[in-house]
């Protein structure tokens, strides 16, 4: 694949609370960027975590092709201690 990716709603709704949080030089967790991008998936649903995968990993890939800086996402761990 070498071109970009045709952009939906929900691409443009992301990518814009990506460059809001990137401003600010923040992170933001995968359920506060659907919160606030209005993007409705339930990350308890394992089929909406790859919806939301494949929307990160396209704004990522354009991102690159055109020249600009690829959104990294890092997973979280908790730590509990006893």
């Amino acid at each position: 694949m070498s071109e970009l990716v045709p952009y939906t709603e929900d691409h443009l709704r992301i990518k814009k609370v990506l460059i809001q949080v990137a401003k600010r030089k923040s992170v933001i967790n995968y359920t506060d960027l659907l919160k606030r991008s209005g993007v409705r998936l339930d990350m308890s649903n394992p089929y909406d975590r790859g919806v939301l995968g494949n929307l990160l990993g396209d704004i990522s890939w354009n991102e690159v092709k055109e020249g600009g800086p690829c959104f990294q996402a890092l997973p979280s761990m908790q730590v509990i201690s006893s």
